[in-house]
């Protein structure tokens, strides 16, 4: 087995404007707290600040279309604010726009960022871009768990959640004649309350053990993976749809996984998709269109000291 944890990559799309002024040291940009929101009635905009501009006097309204939400008055003191609002808005990517007004400064700083809504789902999973954590259950979330191989020992999941594991992520082909395995081991880990990393790579961006299947089209490909999406996505035990491992070694551009990511998103907006990378201070920021979240894998450990 081969244990990891999780490390969250942040992946901000914000449009950033600035009237009368060329995008520098002055830029803002804005995102939302959550990854999306779906029950909730209340949010967070995270306002990211110029280093130059941390102790200026700003005053910064936000507004989606032509209502205004909220403003927030004063000197950040900080790189980064927290403003809350509420919202009532209905299912749909709604653009969430900040400007900024700086005291004694003619320049009004404009930038925006999407505030997705999504219908509430009970096994969705949310990331939290303040802390870097996961949502599950309405409640923060650590993923602790290991890679095993497939056909997935039938007590496996019970063995190891009494040890303190709360996720597996078995290496698996996505094969239609071993379809009833891959629901057994999803079926027991959600009666136990584990999670799966759920592993796609056979059919979308390649790699790991045992994940290679000989034969199929680009097409076919495609076509399984979107079933399997569809057949798991609902499930208790689903935590994120894990499509790429090691792709800067398997030579797997980020413009095809960016594809991927596209697919899986359009199928299943409500779980994070995740890349392994063996160095991802070097290679991930290539691959900011395809991931949610990014997992390091440099295997220090025995070869190297911790």
């Amino acid at each position: 087995m081969k244990a990891f944890s999780f490390l969250l990559f942040l992946v901000i799309s914000a449009e950033h404007k600035i009237i009368s002024q060329p995008l520098d040291s002055n830029t803002f940009r804005i995102n939302t707290r959550l990854s999306f929101y779906s029950f909730e009635k209340k949010g967070e905009i995270l306002l990211h600040i110029p280093q130059n501009l941390i102790f200026s006097q700003l005053e910064v309204t936000l507004s989606t279309g032509s209502t205004e939400m909220c403003k927030w008055t004063g000197v950040p003191g900080k790189k980064m604010i927290r403003i809350p609002f509420t919202f009532d808005l209905p299912p749909s990517s709604h653009k969430v726009r900040a400007t900024i007004l700086v005291s004694g400064r003619v320049t009004r700083y404009i930038t925006s960022t999407e505030l997705p809504v999504l219908i509430y789902k009970s096994n969705e999973v949310k990331s939290d871009r303040l802390t870097g954590g996961l949502i599950v259950n309405r409640r923060p979330y650590f993923p602790f768990g290991f890679y095993c191989y497939s056909p997935v020992y039938p007590t496996l999941p019970e063995e190891e959640v009494v040890k303190g594991f709360n996720l597996i992520s078995p290496y698996q082909r996505i094969l239609p004649e071993s379809f009833g395995e891959r629901k057994a081991y999803m079926d027991r880990c959600a009666q136990l309350g584990m999670k799966v990393h759920y592993n796609l790579l056979s059919v979308s961006g390649g790699g790991g053990v045992s994940s290679r299947i000989e034969g199929l089209t680009e097409v076919q490909k495609r076509e399984r993976l979107i079933k399997e999406i569809v057949a798991f996505r609902d499930h208790p035990a689903l935590l994120a749809w894990y499509i790429s491992d090691e792709p800067t070694g398997n030579k797997v551009p980020p413009e095809f996984l960016a594809e991927i990511y596209k697919i899986v998103r359009e199928n299943d907006p409500w779980h994070p998709v995740s890349i392994v990378f063996m160095a991802p201070f070097m290679s991930s920021v290539k691959y900011a269109d395809a991931l949610d979240i990014v997992m390091a894998d440099p295997y220090p450990v025995p070869v190297s000291p911790v």
